[in-house]
């Protein structure tokens, strides 16, 4: 079983061993002890626009269940559908379960140095980590947006904070009319304890994250996040196995039982990246994995349009569709930069002040100088989690023209739109999802630093004419 993590692609790890390593790394801030002078570093008052008239632009609501959004974002400033006070400013973007707030944004506190429930060793590491930032930013003050002492900045990159403004941007693009909700659930770091179980925690807020995007309007959410775990069978598999395989058996139908209470709600859900064959029986997921009839799952393709050899395979009867997933850029935290130097730097934090070489800051500042601004708000990922929200945009566009089908109406939907077609040998249902009018064109011209650089994926690139500069396609398998 995995702990809770996001469905993008890690190397060598798997995402959720990846999450588990980390939480074994001094991952000790706590947003809910923040400074009431550090709250507007980690949530950034949002910068001036017509609140009002953009909430009343907006006809579908979209939720996104995931590490926070950038409500400031350039490309998504006009969609974040804010509460609003009498005066037309605004009160909340959604709900932080990490910082207990309104504000879900992907920047996270540094804490540690002051929290007293911090134990003196990790106290004693934060500071050194602190005083590693702090060597840096005297040698190039001008990256202080980058590297704030107020954030924890080697957890932001090493968690994957930036992934949630990444899922949304591909939910609402060119939609003026798609309003978006945000309820942020990870990265879950609230122990240093490697043992610590944050399953039902998890579950826990996922599922109060359901009932507060019903209570908003909620039409569509998006969880490119997940779980899994196999059968264990009493006789055959130990004790504690089957003890922990018929509490996540609990705990899915828990989570399904939320699902159920509102049908009106389309759920799009990450198929995740461990390239496994889910029968649902002896290996299934959360909430991926659930036959349910508001529920459809995403798989990944690669530009070509064959399955990216990542993604899931699901076969449990549950509805599941198969969308681009490799090398796929949005947007990106503004003040976070994700980059190779960053990485670097991130991965020192976990070494001894001695062991670092004298020349790493001097050279790290280069880097990070020239990778920073390059990035302008914009990387790549490849993983189900993108997929997922491309398939959830498509779905948005289809109840804007029909408002008043439920989650299973759309899911109907998307099948009849569909042309029938192949997947390799397999027969399947194609769809057609238009490009971001800010995508990059051709493929060729990406970002010179993205995120898939910054995480060692590799590129699969279609042959010239393969690929339709403006669509992608989505495989329907049913």
């Amino acid at each position: 079983m995995k702990v809770f993590s996001y469905g993008y692609v890690l190397p060598v790890l798997g995402t959720g061993l990846f999450m588990s390593l980390l939480s074994a790394c001094n991952f000790v801030d706590n947003q809910q002890a923040i400074s009431y002078q550090d709250q507007g570093i980690v949530n950034p008052v949002p910068v001036t626009r017509n609140f009002l008239r953009n909430n009343q632009t907006h006809r579908i609501l979209l939720g996104v269940i995931d590490s926070g959004v950038d409500y400031n974002h350039p490309v998504l400033a006009d969609q974040i559908h804010f509460d609003l006070d009498p005066a037309g400013q605004p009160t909340s973007a959604g709900f932080d379960f990490v910082g207990q707030d309104v504000w879900p944004s992907p920047y996270l506190a540094r804490t540690a140095i002051y929290d007293p429930e911090v134990s003196d060793e990790d106290r004693e590491a934060a500071r050194k980590s602190h005083k590693q930032v702090a060597n840096l930013l005297a040698l190039a003050p001008e990256l202080g947006r980058y590297l704030n002492l107020q954030r924890h900045i080697s957890q932001e990159i090493q968690a994957g904070a930036y992934h949630g403004t990444h899922v949304a941007g591909l939910m609402v693009y060119d939609r003026p009319d798609f309003g978006l909700r945000s309820y942020r659930v990870l990265p879950q770091n609230k122990s240093t304890d490697p043992q610590f179980d944050y399953t039902s925690e998890a579950i826990d807020a996922i599922s109060e994250s359901i009932h507060r995007a019903a209570a908003d309007g909620v039409r569509i959410v998006n969880m490119s996040l997940g779980i899994d775990y196999a059968k264990a069978v009493g006789g055959e598999d130990s004790e504690e196995q089957v003890g922990q395989y018929m509490k996540m058996r609990q705990l899915s139908q828990n989570m399904a039982d939320v699902i159920v209470r509102y049908p009106q709600i389309l759920f799009v859900v990450a198929a995740g990246n461990d390239g496994q064959w889910r029968d649902g029986e002896n290996l299934t997921g959360i909430p991926c994995g659930l036959k349910l009839r508001n529920v459809l799952c995403v798989g990944a393709l690669r530009e070509n349009g064959d399955p990216a050899g990542f993604t899931n395979l699901v076969n449990s009867g549950a509805d599941v569709v198969f969308a681009l997933g490799t090398n796929v850029i949005s947007t990106v935290p503004q003040d976070m930069c994700v980059t190779e130097s960053m990485k670097s730097l991130a991965q020192t934090f976990m070494l001894p002040p001695e062991l670092v070489p004298d020349d790493f800051y001097g050279k790290t500042a280069e880097g990070l100088r020239k990778e920073c601004p390059a990035q302008g708000g914009l990387g790549t990922l490849s993983g189900t989690s993108m997929a997922a929200p491309l398939v959830a945009h498509l779905a948005a566009e289809m109840l804007s023209q029909n408002p008043g089908l439920d989650g299973a109406g759309l899911i109907r939907e998307l099948y009849k739109s569909a042309v029938p077609s192949f997947l390799g040998t397999n027969p399947v249902y194609k769809l057609k999802i238009k490009k971001p009018s800010w995508y990059p064109r051709p493929m060729s011209h990406a970002l010179p630093f993205t995120l898939s650089s910054l995480l060692g994926l590799s590129s699969s690139r279609s042959a010239p004419g393969e690929v339709d500069e403006n669509h992608w396609e989505a495989a329907w398998v049913r």
